[in-house]
This record gives C-alpha cells, structure tokens and sequence, in this order.
C-alpha cells in the first residue's frame, strides 16, 4: 500500500543520507529550474513484503520522476566503506541490490600501470537502447527484443586502496529512473533465475534417471511453492540440459573411455575391456563387483541379445541377463558393440569370459547366426538354446543423446534395479509368508525360500492336496514305484501344473482331465524322482512327489532338494551395498551437502506438526543464514565446464585420443538409422496423414468406418450382380486365357506366373505368413536345441510354399526363415 512521507512543499533532501546527499541532488531538478510548480516533489513509500522503496512524484501526481531502495541500515553501501577485496564489495552491492529491488551488471573499468584502480557496478537498466537501422539492406536483420535499458544512473564505484589490497566504495548514485522490483516480481529479476547449486544438481539427477529439463522445472517449482517462489524458467533449465550435452561434443567418446578405465583402476572388482579401429571406439564390456557377486549365484541361465537405438551413434546396447532368487531379471554386464558381427560377438564373449572368470550352465539366445558361431566357440562348455521369448524383460535404458550420459544412465537403471533386489531380500528375511496347510514341509520350505519362491512352490503343496492321489505302490529291487492320479477340473481339461510332459497318461471322464505320473522313492538315499521332471527343470519338487510324502507320513523335504539359488539371503544385503560413488565431489563437499539436506528433511519431519516448533525451527535457520551473509565465503570462482566436470566425475580432455563412433546401421533397421519417435510425435505424423481409400469403389474412408475392399458394399452389389472381376494384369504371353470364370481364371494366372498381379500375391503372402508361423511354433517348447528350430522351420516353409504363389513368394520366404 501508498503512504504519504512527506507534503508536496517539502524536498527530497531530508529522506536521503547526509553521506550520499551531495550525490543525489544533482539528480532532481531544483525549484529554481522549473517554470511551474512541477519543482515541487510528492514522495510516497511503496512497500510489499521485505521490499519497499520511494516512488518521488511531480507535485500534480502526473509522472513518476524517480525511485529510491528504501532497506534496511546494514547492507545499505556508503561512502568510504572499505572491503578485503573487490569480489566482496561486489558480491555486498549485489546482495543490497537484490534486496532493493533491480538487477546489476559490471560496469568499467580503469587500469594504471597494468594494475586495476577503479571498478563499477552499475544497474543492468542503464544505457541507452539501440536504434535501428532504417537501412534493411546494409544492416544484418537482428531478433525484435524488447530493451529494458532505460539510461539509469544508479551505480557504485570502487577504488583500489594502494599496496594494500583492500578496496573502498568511491562514489554510490542510489537513485533509479524506473520502478523497482516487488514481492510479486522480484522472481522475474534476472538474478532470481540464475540456477544455483541446488537446480543445477537436481537437472542433473534426475536427466540420469530420464526425466527432462521441462519436467524437472515443474518438479521443482512444486516443491519450491510455485511459480512465483522459482526464479528460474523452463529456457533456463533446457539451457543447462543443452550445457551437460554440448560438454561431451566430439570428445564424447573419449571422456566415456576415461569414465570407465578410472573406475577399472580404482573400484575393486570393476573389469572394463574395449575395442578399438585405429583410434576410433568400437566396442566396450563392463562389469562391476555387484553383478560378479550376482554372477556366481546366478550363472545357472543367462540371456543377452541387441537392442537398437540407445544413443546418438547406434552402437548395439548387448546386456547380460539372468534370473535371482526372487525370478526378477538381474544384470551380470553390459556391452556397446559397433557391429553384430561374428568377430565382434567373439570378442564380447571372450571379455566376458576374462572377466567373470566362467562359463554359464545354459546360453539363452535368438537365432542369429553369429551369436550361434560365436557362443559355440567360445562357450564350449556350456548348452546354447534358442528362444524367441527371452529369459525377461530387458533392461529399460532409453535413447539419449551421448555416449557418456548413457553410461549414467544405465547406472541409474541399475541402481534401481539393485534397490529392488535388496528389498525383496530384506521382505522375505524379516517376514514369513501365510502357511495354508497343516503339512509340516510347507512350514519347512516358508523358511527356506524366498516369498516369491514360496508363492509358486505354496501352489504345488496346494495341489498336492486337493487334486493328487496315490492309486498304486509297487516294491522293486531298491525302491518303491507309486502311481499318483492328478485331476483338473477345467473347461477343456487342460493341465494347470507347472510344467506338464506331453508323454505322461492322459484320459478323462466327467468333464475331468485325469493325468497319471510314476514316482519313484529311493528309501536308503532319501531319493525322489518323477516323470514330469520339474526339479530337474525348476529346482523345486513337485505335486506328485509331495503326495508321496504326504501318504508315507514323511514330514520334512531332503536338504538336497533345496537349491541354493532359491534360498532366502543367498546373497547378504552388505554385498548388495554400492560404496563407491560414480559422481562427481562438487567443491570436494558433497557428501555435506547431501547430509545437511537429510538432516534439514528429518528436523522439518519431526516437528511439522507443530507450528510452534517451525516458527521456532524456521528462526534458527533465519539467524544461520544472517551469519553466513554477514561473513561469507570466497565466490564459486569454477567456469561452468569445471562444474559440469565435477557433476559426472570425469574432466574435459585436451586432446582427444579416442575417436566418437562413426554412426552405423544396424541389422534389421528398417528405418536406415532414424530415431526412434515418442508416441505423440507419431500420432501428430499419422494425423496429418490422408484417410484411406477403397481401392475397389475409391472412396475416402473416415475415420473409424468399417469400410475396405473385402466388405466395400459396391462391390457386394456387383457380385450380386455377376459384374466383379478379378483386377489382374492384361499383358500375357499367348493372349488371353479362354476362361471366363473369374476363379478360373485367377487359378490360370497363377499356374502360369504371368502377368499376375504383384499387390495380389502380396496380399496373399501377408495373409498365409501367421499361418505358417503358427505352423513353425506348433509343439515347440520356450527352450529348444538347433536341431529342432531347423525342422520346425522346415516344416513351416513347406506348407507356405504350398499356400500361395506369384512374384512375392520368394520375398516372403526370406521373411518366414528370418
């Protein structure tokens, strides 16, 4: 609100400091000067939280003449206040001027005898703005900005004390010719969206874990209060983001090849292993402690196929995956391949082997031919299957935009992947699951293996129970036969166990799928066997031998039936425990700041029940920022690539002695390299596309209308009508067919191979491949050897050749065999 301070007679004398009052008279004219009573002054005092000022009117109220800062004593400048150097005078001018209320940019400067004497802070509003040019022709044509220069005179000079260091303010013009900034404006001052340290880490962060700049400023502003409590805009953060890209530039690869060799030399148990062409980065392996700790719990199965597309020179991103003790994908290492070669998965594989120090059990793969070759040649100890859904789920590494960022990245994948490992150790040690019976072997198997584990051996014991029974029992030489009947009741009787042997007894009645299994018992050796085989294939014992122990009253499993993969802590959560960080040491400080944000976060959580505590609480915090501006500390003097240098841990290199990889293609890229687009983009690109057409009536199909060749209704009126004709190619050798017809004569064309329509057979062939894809899949098992995917496949291209004829044949056929 308004308030008067004076009358319309009184001057502006009495309202300034005695110090500075010989400064800022000569910046009002005088009563002499004026031919009215304009002379005369009305002073108001605007004030709106912390910032308040004095707006100096004419005497009839009809124009603003100046504004002067009216704050508080002590960060007020004054003549001849002297400073331990020129940095602090500054950084004290700036803190007055953000209190004030106006923005301040360095000013001139003068140097004697190659030693600075005098330096100026002057208000960011003051010179003139520049005039355009009226001559388009000469004058390069420059963005329209608007100016913010308003000729203002505010300023503050100081001057170099000799021999001594010390500085002292020479002269200070307090007054401005504008309106200064309020409460509710103050966030638009270009001082208020510089980005501190606080949002320079965080867009950081949260880049790592794939959250952009617009959304990290939109996370922030809501934990800051909103728009008005955060300076700093969406441009601003887009900028930093552009800044941590553009840092890596043609030195990218590089500065990867140093992040990864530093770690290797200084985190126990991280193997690194590259490639290179000449100078040019063709490939790398790693692996740290963590994934060889899970790699030898783990090894039984692993998996790792290419994945396309995840960074800016579409080098394949090949994982190595597994499966823990809670069935959740678990990663072993990771490599960057420039080639799906042969000689480059040769090589991949025998880093891995150097660095894991042996071969997994079974190697799951899809049918790439140079995955076959290589993983035979240098796994030869190990079983290779083929399978075309793979162990898991991959892991989630999305595209971005450098090699060094997606080493961060898939860091932060990690972690997260790893986090949830060690919760799922930490439920499952510190619970027990609910037991469902009163057999003393589920008890047993709830304090052995891990809650998912359980869940699936819980639903054999269940089954045990409710749908198995011993018909038979027949003694041989040295063990004892059973004869266990399962029943399922279903709507086509199908078997619901976990893995079913298509060889076992199969009959039904009454709407029940009887299913008989042989168990065998070794009494002597506490030996189990059954003809479905899941122990050997999952590791836990079944329904069937289960219902032998329940009829002979045998109350716990043989310890050797507990795997040691499926066990509860099988690996100690302090394995677990990453203690080395692949950040940077910001100012060598940043564990501190980590600390005192929890520790502010736990004090606020404590006490956010009470408004008493905060008030107290939020006084304390007042004061330790008061000593801190009082006496503060040396200005972060690091340059913006230091900052960036200390953030991800690596330095800029001088020279560059490892070249960027040149951008390849791929195999199977059907988009010649391209990037992947979002699924706005590609629905914005599908909407701009024109509607279909009936290519039988040819008209414009709206969206959404069932409306296409096959069911067109103009071609049901001429069918009806005996006037459709089979569109084909009139140009065959020898003329025309003497067939009229049309299915004749389609069945003409076809024999003969000529002149038949090439976007008919097509057609055809897209609708015979899923046939002959079911074909090949009919009876193939999720793991399978060679020898079988090669008969399947045949089978699969006989009966396709059998279906359909014409120019796309051999197209298609290529298709069905890749």
């Amino acid at each position: 609100m308004f308030e008067y301070v004076s009358e319309t007679d009184q001057s502006v004398d009495q309202y300034i400091p005695n110090s500075n009052r010989d400064i800022v008279v000569d910046q009002f004219p005088s009563k002499s000067s004026s031919s009215s009573d304009s002379g005369f002054f009305e002073e108001r005092l605007y004030s709106e939280g912390e910032f308040s000022s004095i707006e100096i009117k004419s005497a009839d109220g009809s124009k603003t003449e100046f504004w002067r800062p009216n704050v508080p004593e002590p960060i007020l400048p004054r003549k001849d206040m002297i400073f331990e150097n020129l940095q602090k005078g500054i950084d004290f001018y700036t803190k007055y001027a953000r209190r004030a209320g106006f923005d301040t940019r360095l000013g001139s400067e003068k140097i004697v005898n190659s030693k600075k004497c005098y330096k100026y802070v002057i208000c960011s509003r003051s010179g003139k703005a520049e005039e355009s040019s009226s001559n388009s022709l000469k004058v390069k044509q420059k963005r329209k900005y608007p100016s913010q220069m308003m000729d203002c005179r505010a300023k503050i000079g100081f001057k170099v004390i000799d021999d001594t260091g010390r500085w002292f303010v020479n002269s200070f013009e307090p007054v401005h010719n504008h309106e200064l900034y309020t409460k509710s404006t103050v966030h638009m001052s270009r001082s208020m969206r510089q980005l501190d340290h606080y949002d320079k880490t965080l867009i950081w962060q949260l880049n790592k874990a794939n959250v952009g700049a617009v959304q990290a400023h939109g996370i922030v502003t809501g934990f800051k209060g909103g728009v008005d409590k955060q300076g700093a805009k969406k441009v601003n953060y887009k900028n930093f983001a552009r800044d941590l890209n553009c840092y890596m530039k043609d030195t990218d690869a590089s500065l990867m090849f140093n992040l990864l060799e530093n770690r290797a030399d200084s985190i126990p148990g991280f193997s690194f292993y590259h490639l290179l062409e000449g100078s040019e980065l063709r490939g790398v392996f790693w692996a740290d402690s963590i994934a060889k700790r899970n790699y030898k719990e783990f090894s039984d199965v692993i998996s790792f196929d290419a994945t396309y597309r995840t960074n800016k020179y579409n080098l394949v991103f090949v994982p190595f995956m597994g499966i823990d003790n809670h069935q959740r994908c678990v990663t072993f290492g990771a490599a960057l391949m420039a080639r799906e070669t042969e000689e480059y998965y040769i090589w991949l594989l025998e880093s891995f082997l150097n660095a894991f120090g042996k071969q997994p059990n079974v190697v799951v793969t899809d049918q790439d031919a140079a995955v076959g070759n290589a993983v035979q040649k240098v796994f030869t100890q190990s079983k290779h299957r083929l399978c075309m859904w793979h162990i898991g789920k991959k892991l989630t590494v999305y595209l971005t935009t450098n090699l060094v960022m997606f080493i961060c990245k898939f860091d932060a994948a990690m972690d997260k992947q790893r986090s949830i490992q060690s919760a799922s150790d930490f439920t499952s040690v510190s619970k027990l699951p609910p037991i469902s019976t009163r057999l003393e072997f589920e008890n047993q198997a709830s304090r052995f293996y891990t809650h998912k584990m359980f869940g699936i051996f819980q639903k054999e014991v269940h089954d045990c129970v409710w749908s198995c029974s011993v018909v038979n029992c027949t003694s041989v030489y040295d063990h004892d036969s059973f004869l266990v009947l399962e029943q399922v009741m279903g709507e086509f009787g199908e078997n619901k166990s976990v893995f079913f042997n298509v060889k076992s007894n199969n009959f039904r009645s009454h709407n029940r799928s009887q299913f008989q299994y042989q168990v065998t018992f070794h009494q002597s050796e506490d030996m189990f066997r059954c003809k479905c085989m899941v122990f050997e294939h999952l590791g836990f014992l079944c329904r069937h031998i289960l219902s032998v122990m329940k009829a002979k009253f045998i109350s716990e499993i043989p310890s050797k039936y507990f795997i040691r993969r499926w066990q509860k802590g099988v690996i100690r959560s302090q394995e677990l425990e990453k203690t080395y960080s692949f950040g940077g040491d910001i100012g060598g400080c940043q564990g501190m700041i980590e600390d005192a944000y929890r520790v502010v976060a736990d004090s606020v959580n404590m006490i956010a029940h009470d408004p008493d505590s905060m008030t107290l609480f939020l006084q304390w915090q007042k004061e330790i920022r008061n000593k801190i501006e009082a006496n503060p500390p040396n200005k972060d003097s690091r340059t913006k690539d230091e900052l960036i240098a200390s953030m991800i841990g690596i330095s800029k290199v001088d020279k560059i002695t490892i070249r960027n990889p040149k951008i390849v293609k791929f195999k199977g890229c059907g988009t010649g390299g391209k990037r992947l687009q979002g699924r706005r983009e590609i629905s914005m690109n599908s909407s701009k596309k024109d509607g279909r057409t009936c290519t039988y009536c040819n008209k414009k199909i709206a969206p959404g209308e069932k409306h296409d060749r096959r069911n067109c209704p103009v071609r049901k009126e001429d069918e009806r009508k005996n006037l459709y004709v089979i569109s084909v190619s009139p140009a065959i050798e020898g003329g025309q067919p003497k067939v009229n017809d049309p299915l004749e004569l389609t069945a003409t064309y076809l024999d003969n191979n000529k002149g038949l329509n090439s976007k008919f057979s097509l057609s055809w062939c897209q609708r015979a491949l899923p046939i002959a894809k079911d074909v090949y899949l009919h009876e193939l098992p999720p793991c399978y050897p060679i020898s079988q995917h090669e008969s399947h496949l045949s089978k699969a291209l006989t009966f396709f050749k059998s279906m359909v004829k014409g120019p796309a044949v051999e197209l298609y056929l290529k298709k069905l065999e890749t």
